[in-house]
């Protein structure tokens, strides 16, 4: 999800003209390089979408929005540490920052 949610941003400030035709594909470009290099990539599952449900309920969190910290803890319990999750949304922020994640917001650069 957060692919196509930072593919969207991308492509919304281009429609917008906020972004040229050039910087939109070099931003694109460099993002898919770093999801393909650094991004740990968790397949939706029975089990992921129960821990996204479980989070709603603790915090006050959207739907979609949950898939983010439920897949950092399932990558965290399955794969290994997770270093970090970013994310401009301050409840999830602050939802994955209390499940021991280290978070950044992308608006403070």
């Amino acid at each position: 999800l957060a692919v196509t949610e930072v593919l969207s941003a991308l492509s919304r400030r281009q429609r917008q003209a906020q972004l040229s035709a050039r910087s939109f594909a070099r931003l694109r470009a460099d993002f898919l390089y770093v999801v393909a290099s650094e991004y740990i990539l968790v397949p939706v599952t029975t089990a992921l979408l129960s821990l996204t449900a479980a989070l709603v309920v603790r915090y006050p969190l959207r739907a979609l929005d949950s898939i983010h910290p439920a897949t950092a803890l399932d990558a965290r319990r399955n794969v290994g540490p997770v270093s970090l999750l970013v994310s401009a949304d301050q409840q999830l922020l602050s939802a994955a920052f209390i499940e021991g994640f280290a978070t950044e917001d992308p608006n403070l650069h």
